[in-house]
């Protein structure tokens, strides 16, 4: 949460606010005419800087940890560790997409090359089941190479 307001305001309120997201930088000023766009963009700029460091440090943890049994790339894998709250986070290229079905009473996986009846945006899906059971989703596009593959998880446990 972004606290916008009359920057003399602020003390105040942070002296009786107990939730534990508050951001510690506010968006100073009277904002009785700002509309929602301008105080989105404006709290975007106090927030991102938390988001993308966040971002990053996932990166970095799941490029040390691929090629062990605690990452992975292989969306096979992933989908139903995703469904099994075993999934800290995941990584995932926003433009990419696969296509296929997934069975969660049988725990399979079937990836097409291109779309068919009844298939679904698969590396959604994970990224659903992902965020259901308390873990984090990041967007790693293909222009910051944070990761090679279209997604990339990193594990609650090893399998």
């Amino acid at each position: 949460m972004v606290l916008a307001g009359v920057e003399a305001l602020h003390p105040i309120y942070r002296e009786v606010n107990f939730y534990p997201y508050l951001a510690e930088r506010g968006v100073p000023g009277n904002h009785d005419m700002a509309g929602p766009d301008e105080l989105r963009r404006a709290a975007w700029q106090v927030i991102r800087p938390r988001f993308e460091e966040a971002r990053e440090q996932a990166a970095a943890r799941y490029k040390a940890l691929i090629g062990t049994p605690k990452a992975s790339d292989h969306l096979d894998e992933i989908l139903p560790a995703t469904v099994a709250g075993q999934v800290d986070f995941i990584l995932i290229s926003p433009e990419a997409r696969r296509w296929g079905r997934f069975d969660s009473r049988m725990n399979s996986v079937e990836i097409h090359s291109t779309p068919e009846s009844g298939d679904e945006d698969l590396i959604h899906t994970a990224a659903i089941q992902t965020i259901l059971h308390r873990g984090a989703v990041y967007a790693a596009g293909s222009r910051e190479r944070l990761i090679e593959a279209p997604v990339g998880a990193v594990y609650r446990f090893a399998a």
